[in-house]
Formats: structure tokens, C-alpha cells, sequence
């Protein structure tokens, strides 16, 4: 078991079907599922159970995709699994 900062950017969007804004889960103290990989084809996912979000940053112009940088700090069991 570890606890480790993630931090990385991308594009934003909202998943359909999603009921709750991550501004009101961080507000709330809501920890995340989470996954991550590179953008690689052959590296696999690594994920968890516990992670609660601790900074967040949304930015784009009126006609631009909506960019995302974001920090999680993580704690507890990881695994691996194949990309998807």
C-alpha cells in the first residue's frame, strides 16, 4: 500500500448520465475510483479504489475544446490491467 500524488491534463468532458458536478465532490470529500495510463497503445491501466481530488483546473476559449488539469492524492491497494 502507497500514497502518491497524481497529477496530469487533457481534454474535459462530462460523462453522460453523470448526476454530480466534481466541484460539489470535492466540496463534499468524495474519493474517486481511478485509471490512468499514457496515451501509449501497449502500457496497460493502473487503478484504484481511493482517490480524492485536491486541486482542479478548467480553461478553454468560447470556440476551443475545454482543457483539464487536476491533482489526486491516492492511497491504498493498486493494480494493473490491460488497456482497453
Amino acid at each position: 500500500q502507497m500514497k502518491v500524488t497524481i497529477t496530469g491534463n487533457g481534454f474535459y468532458t462530462v460523462a453522460a448520465g453523470t448526476s454530480k458536478t466534481l466541484i460539489d465532490a470535492i466540496k463534499a470529500g468524495t474519493s474517486f475510483a481511478w485509471k490512468v495510463t499514457t496515451n501509449t497503445s501497449a502500457d496497460n491501466y493502473l487503478s484504484g479504489g481511493s482517490a480524492y481530488v485536491t486541486s482542479t483546473e478548467v480553461t478553454g476559449g468560447m470556440t476551443d475544446a475545454s482543457q483539464i488539469s487536476y491533482t489526486l492524492v491516492a492511497s491504498g491497494t493498486w493494480g494493473y490491467s490491460t488497456k482497453t
